[in-house]
This record gives C-alpha cells, sequence and structure tokens, in this order.
C-alpha cells in the first residue's frame, strides 16, 4: 500500500478503532475532517483531486 496519502496510514500511538474512525471521518483526497458524514461527503464532493486542492474549502 504505497499509494496512500500521508494522512491514512496510522499513527505509531493510534489504536486500530481510532485509525479506522479517522479515515472514515476523513476526506481521502486532502486529509479534511468532518464528524457529520453528510458534511464530509459534501466536502469530498468539492474537494479537487490534486495537491493543489482547488476548489477545497478545508
Amino acid at each position: 500500500m504505497t499509494d496512500l496519502k500521508p494522512w491514512q496510514h496510522q499513527q505509531p500511538d493510534e489504536g486500530r478503532a481510532h485509525f479506522l474512525n479517522r479515515l472514515m471521518h476523513s476526506c481521502y483526497r486532502c486529509g479534511h475532517r468532518e464528524n457529520d458524514l453528510g458534511a464530509l461527503a459534501k466536502h469530498e464532493d468539492r474537494c479537487a483531486d490534486d495537491d493543489t486542492k482547488i476548489g477545497c474549502s478545508a
């Protein structure tokens, strides 16, 4: 799994459950976090799929 973004990796001090919860609530394109999954889905729709984050309001 070398194509993962830095925020998609489990941190050394992070438990598995916390890691999976963080991933579930993070934008897969930019790493922006939202507690509300509906808000996250809207964010991901707006977020650009590149490193410039053009269109991303994070």
